[in-house]
Formats: structure tokens, C-alpha cells, sequence
């Protein structure tokens, strides 16, 4: 998969589909695993293939961006929980 394919496909709902997919339990956790090992094979590529990010920048972004996931993260922890309570152990 080339450098524009993975840059493309991480700004689809591709991502969002496979958690859904995972916390509906439409996915055994062998496809669960393969998926997340593919996208974080994609994630990597990406990174790899793109310029470094400059220090100051970074440190200029960092703290926004950082508050930013950590949100996102804290509602998907609690989707998937309640997801997961609803319908038993996963």
C-alpha cells in the first residue's frame, strides 16, 4: 500500500467501522487482531514516510492535541464498556 492509499484510507470512517464492528461483536477477536495490526501497520507507514514534525512545533501543539485524544479516548473507553456491560463479557 503506497504512502497516498494509507494517507486515504486513514481519513475514511475505515477506522470507526472496525471499533464499531469489535464492541457490536460482529468480529471474532482473531479479526479484531488482524484489523488493529493492520491499521497500526498503516499508522506506522504513514509516520515513517512523512517528514519529522519540528521540535518547536511539536511542543507548540502538543498540549491541545494531547487534551483533544485523551477525550476521545476517555468516550471510546466508555462506549465500549457500556457496549460491553450490555451484552456480558466480551
Amino acid at each position: 500500500m503506497g504512502k497516498d492509499q494509507v494517507v486515504n484510507f486513514l481519513r475514511t470512517d475505515v477506522p470507526s467501522s472496525h471499533y464499531r464492528d469489535a464492541i457490536q461483536k460482529r468480529l471474532s477477536l482473531e479479526e479484531i487482531d488482524k484489523k488493529s495490526r493492520n491499521l497500526q501497520d498503516e499508522i506506522y507507514y504513514n509516520r515513517r514516510s512523512n517528514p519529522f514534525i519540528l521540535d518547536w512545533f511539536y511542543k507548540r501543539l502538543h498540549r491541545k492535541n494531547e487534551e483533544f485524544m485523551n477525550r476521545g479516548a476517555e468516550e471510546l473507553v466508555t462506549e465500549a464498556l457500556h457496549s460491553l456491560g450490555k451484552s456480558g463479557n466480551p
